[in-house]
């Protein structure tokens, strides 16, 4: 896969995230890691790509369960999303920690993954940064993306069965920013992550740099 120029990927999340409600749902498959001494019994990665649901655990347990007849896995998972369901996101965060599991922001070629080959630059936004920040180990290779911004917006409804009436509260954009930086100071990322997305508006999105990346705990360049 031929790697692409940071502007030209910057352009493609833009127009991923404005898309990402009609974005094709996060579908999962398997590619060969190959260290040039594991053959004919390599382990495989898992490949994620597309946008999140609310129900990942349970259609990566299923997966995993489908393809583990087959496949040896290797507790490292390739992930190139828009975003989706916060809720989604940060389960399956979690899930991913507990089970030890490398979260790199990356695509697959389709070809064994070599050290020089078979990965292309990943785009990793909005509710996907959860999914990272759940990695025991998270990487971003040089020209892949993360991309953070606000929550959009939280109404929930409320039923008072003695009045019978029901009524819709409105979520503090405060009380989500410190909901997603204790997820994040969990991880071991820095919760300031969250405040800085919180003040971006969901319209819009802010790419972090290498340095912010570094800055924030949230991945290195390097496997």
């Amino acid at each position: 896969m031929r790697p692409l120029r940071f502007g030209k990927v910057v352009a493609a999340l833009a127009t991923w995230l404005v898309l990402s409600a009609a974005a094709q749902a996060l579908t999962y498959k398997t590619v060969e890691l190959d260290d040039g001494k594991c053959r004919p019994d390599c382990a495989s990665a898992i490949v994620a790509t597309g946008s999140i649901g609310a129900k990942e655990v349970e259609e990566l347990r299923w997966f995993m369960r489908e393809t583990n007849r087959s496949r040896r896995f290797a507790k490292l998972m390739l992930i190139h999303s828009p975003g989706g369901n916060a809720y989604g996101g940060l389960s399956l965060g979690a899930f991913l920690r507990q089970n030890g599991v490398t979260v790199v922001v990356a695509q697959s070629d389709g070809n064994p993954v070599t050290r020089n080959s078979g990965l292309g630059t990943g785009l990793c936004g909005s509710a996907c940064v959860f999914v990272l920040a759940g990695g025991s180990k998270r990487v971003v290779p040089r020209g892949s993306v993360v991309a953070v911004h606000g929550a959009r917006p939280v109404q929930t409804e409320v039923y008072d069965p003695l009045a019978q009436t029901t009524s819709r509260v409105r979520v503090d954009r405060a009380q989500v920013a410190n909901a997603f930086a204790r997820y994040y100071q969990t991880m071991g990322v820095s919760p300031a992550l969250a405040r800085l997305a919180e003040s971006i508006p969901s319209s819009e999105f802010r790419v972090l740099s290498p340095q912010e990346l570094s800055k924030f705990k949230l991945a290195h360049s390097r496997l």
